[in-house]
């Protein structure tokens, strides 16, 4: 089998290279090593694509910017895009935006993201939101909602002991286009104001302390009749260990109409748990118990007991990048018309 000249040729100038460099002087050599390198195909890039039955996914992500775009092809009214793109500024700003496209809703979001501090984060977002009924459905006109947030959080993870405080602040105000459907045409508009404050606190290495308040005015227009609500609701947890190394949680939460108590034990591989549903009309509610018990599988060893490791205390900030692309749970992509509490 003959070998092809040039692949000879290419063999000769690379054994030729190579001996060459190894018979320079020391200052040849140094201004050889000097010439940088290509670089490494997967340094600071990550792509992905997959492919199903219901959705299309394709994204990017280098340091500086982040994007992805899906296509639901699963829904009645399929095909449903969304889009994300991320790009940091520099080491105290990023921005993004958030894009859905469908057959009868069109939605964008746009974030902004500053860090003046490494432990200071606040963010400023803003929403459009416009559903177009299509032909055939029940709704008889468009809407057009408009979303606003503002948080702020402050986080002392580097130091001890640790205490993480964010306050956020919302509004959303949606208008109806000849009413919004056939059940409630006469509604011309609606709005959505609240806030939400959490703090998180840490007293020792293996206990943690939660506190969640918030609450939020929900205001209906109609032609006859305005209507208002006001929602109220706070959640409580804590967790920590004990000195025979057993883990012990415990969690009280309530709004308007309820609320809810839940208690857990757990030490290796046993874990027992009580909860309770409060009603604010003093109707009875079954007490719930449960027992577990966990067997590992494979011959793997039992864990460590978690009272004897000291975890690892992450900062709960996300990067400027994630945070410009992330979608806030208080501006859902969704009318203030069509939620529920």
């Amino acid at each position: 089998m003959r070998i092809p000249t040039i692949f000879v040729a290419l063999f000769v100038a690379g054994m030729s290279t190579s001996i060459c460099a190894k018979d320079m002087g020391p200052p040849f050599k140094a201004a050889l090593q000097a010439l940088p390198g290509l670089p490494e195909p997967s340094a600071h890039r990550d792509g992905n694509f997959s492919v199903d039955a219901s959705e299309l996914t394709v994204g990017y992500r280098t340091s500086d910017n982040k994007w992805s775009a899906t296509a639901d092809y699963a829904e009645k009214d399929a095909p449903v895009i969304n889009a994300y793109y991320g790009w940091t500024i520099d080491s105290a700003v990023a921005s993004g935006a958030d894009i859905i496209f469908a057959r009868d809703q069109q939605e964008i979001l746009l974030n902004e993201i500053l860090s003046p501090r490494k432990d200071i984060r606040l963010r400023f977002t803003a929403s459009h939101l416009t559903m177009t009924p299509h032909e055939g459905a029940n709704e008889s006109g468009a809407v057009l909602q408009n979303g606003y947030l503002f948080e702020a959080r402050k986080s002392s993870a580097r130091s001890f002991p640790r205490a993480d405080i964010g306050l956020t602040l919302y509004d959303l105000e949606a208008n109806a286009d000849n009413g919004f459907s056939s059940t409630a045409s006469a509604m011309s508009g609606a709005s959505l104001q609240g806030y939400a404050v959490n703090v998180r606190l840490k007293p020792s290495v293996q206990s943690e302390l939660s506190v969640d308040l918030g609450a939020h005015d929900k205001y209906y227009q109609a032609e006859r009749l305005d209507r208002q609500e006001h929602v109220g609701s706070y959640a409580i947890h804590f967790s920590g260990a004990m000195m025979n190394c057993s883990q012990f949680q415990a969690q009280y939460g309530a709004d308007n109409v309820e609320g809810a108590i839940n208690l857990a034990i757990a030490e290796g591989a046993w874990r027992m748990g009580l909860s309770k549903t409060i009603v604010r009309d003093d109707s009875e509610s079954p007490v719930a118990l449960n027992f577990s018990y966990t067997i590992p599988l494979g011959g793997s060893q039992s864990e460590r007991p978690r009272c004897t490791v000291e975890p690892h205390v992450a900062s709960p900030l996300p990067s400027l990048m994630d945070d410009a692309v992330a979608r806030p749970q208080q501006l859902p992509a969704q009318s203030v018309m069509t939620m529920a509490d």
